[in-house]
Formats: C-alpha cells, structure tokens, sequence
C-alpha cells in the first residue's frame, strides 16, 4: 500500500493533535513508517495512571512512620508493582496501543498484557494494601472485595475476555471514545481482581484453588483463540483496512491474533500455574522435613 492512500493520508493531517486522542480505529493506520511516532497521551488514559501511581507512591509512603532499611521482600515487591505499572504504560500509551486499533494481532498482544502480564505483576506488587493505605484508615478501596471468592471472581474474569471479543462489543470499544474507555477500566479492574484473589489464594494455602483458576482461565481463553483461528470469516471487520496496510488480509490478520491468545496466553497462564505449583512445594518442603 502505498503512502498516498487515505488511511495514511488522514493519520498525516491529524497528526498535531493525534497524539492526545483514544487509540481508535478510523484515525489512520499505524505502519512500519510512522509506528514509533503512533504515541498516545490521551488525558483520559494519561490522568488515571499517573493519579494511580501518584497513589501507590502515597501508600508506600504512609507504610511506616520512621525510615527503615528496605528488605528483600519489599524491594521485590516495589520491583513488580512498578513492573505492572510500566506494562500499563507499554500496553496503554506506547505505539502498541494504536497499533492495536489498526491490527486485530496487535490488539491481542495488548489484550493479554493487560488480562494477564501487567493485573499478575501488579498483584505480586500487592496493590490492594498499597492502595488502601493511600486512602487512609477511613476511606478504603472497598470494590477489592467484589464477588463472594475465587470461583466468582474467575467467572466474572472469564466472562469480561469473552464478552470484549464479541463482535458487536470489540467495534464499540474501538470506535465509541466512552466504549473504549469502559471496556479497558472493565478489563483492568477484571484483571487485577483476579490476579489479586490468586496470589490471596495462594499465600493463605489454598494453592490447589490458585492454580486450578489459572488452569481454567488457560482452557477457556485456549478456546475462545482457537475459535478465532478457525473462524471461516472475518469477525471484526472494522480494522480489515488496517491489516490491508501491514499486507495482510483480514482473515489472517485475526488468525494471527488467535495464536497470539491460544499460544501465547496459554503458555503464560500455564507458567504462573507452574510457578505456583513450585512456590507451594517450597514452601511445604520444609514442614515434611520437619515431621
């Protein structure tokens, strides 16, 4: 394609204010030439994340009342909570981010590193504590207890992957500024949520319930890429412009993504399952050998 085409021509004429509008389709597809100037600082998504990180900062601080030498645990802990945070940045403002809105495999990348990578790293980071301490002993980050378990709060997790990829919700999201900016809070708050009641899971015991949530997540997830890679059509034909830039055809495009999710996230979501499984034989090596 070559760059007198619309999609290139239109990217060009906004791009004084482009940098600061939502990464939505139509406003001109992001290609190999211009991918590392596809930058977004939309307020809506900038706000949130500094005010979240402005809060974090605030929590760690009201941690403890006197200077004390930092230990292990709590430079780990500060490593994955500003882990989580960049991948945030990486997945919400970096050129990912309107790549997503050109390809349907860019999107998917995007996708898992916010239903998986940044929610994990983040509630590794123990965000729940952080953030109630950050509002002070009276106002307290209350929807952290949403959903009466892990079983809940698997399912409403799992229901928010599937519902964001039915077709009539995935071009509402992508073209609606206020669908767009719901189903990414919905998505993030879904996200760590879950990845939160895991590790909870996990440090008070109940390894066995951590792990099979990941599992099931792994098999839906595995289903619904696998559904997206065989699909006979098209399924979201709103960025099939977009992957005629990169030289793909739609069909491609979202069988790309598919792999991406079936693949990919399955690989991942089968790591932290070993990891967990590893975490918890360490942990009960200890009292075997004691008995």
């Amino acid at each position: 394609m070559s760059i007198d085409t619309p999609l290139l021509a239109g990217a060009a004429e906004h791009a004084p204010w482009h940098l600061f509008t939502l990464c939505l389709a139509g406003d001109g597809a992001v290609t190999p030439a211009n991918l590392w100037h596809a930058w977004s600082l939309a307020p809506a998504v900038v706000v949130p994340l500094l005010l979240w990180l402005a809060a974090c900062c605030r929590g760690e601080a009201a941690g403890g009342a006197a200077p004390q030498p930092e230990s292990a645990d709590t430079a780990r802990r500060r490593g994955w909570l500003t882990a989580g945070w960049l991948l945030l940045v990486v997945a919400l403002v970096s050129p990912l981010c309107r790549l997503s809105a050109t390809l349907v495999t860019a999107h998917m990348v995007q996708f898992m590193l916010l239903a998986g990578a940044a929610g994990a790293c983040l509630a590794l980071g123990r965000t729940k504590p952080v953030a109630a301490r950050a509002g002070g002993t009276r106002t307290r980050v209350r929807w952290w207890r949403a959903g009466s378990g892990l079983a809940v709060t698997a399912a409403g997790y799992g229901a928010v992957i599937w519902v964001w990829h039915a077709p009539v919700i995935y071009h509402a999201i992508l073209t609606d500024p206020l669908w767009h900016w719901l189903g990414f809070a919905v998505l993030i708050a879904a996200s760590m949520l879950f990845w939160v009641r895991v590790v909870d899971h996990h440090h008070r015991g109940n390894a066995g319930g951590a792990v099979a949530a990941v599992l099931t997540t792994m098999l839906h997830t595995g289903l619904l890429g696998a559904l997206l890679t065989f699909a006979p059509r098209p399924l979201y034909p709103v960025l099939a412009e977009g992957a005629a830039a990169w030289k793909l055809s739609a069909l491609e495009d979202q069988q790309l993504a598919g792999l991406v999710m079936w693949v990919g996230g399955g690989a991942f979501y089968l790591l932290v399952a070993l990891v967990l499984v590893a975490v918890w034989l360490q942990r009960a090596a200890p009292l075997t050998d004691a008995a």
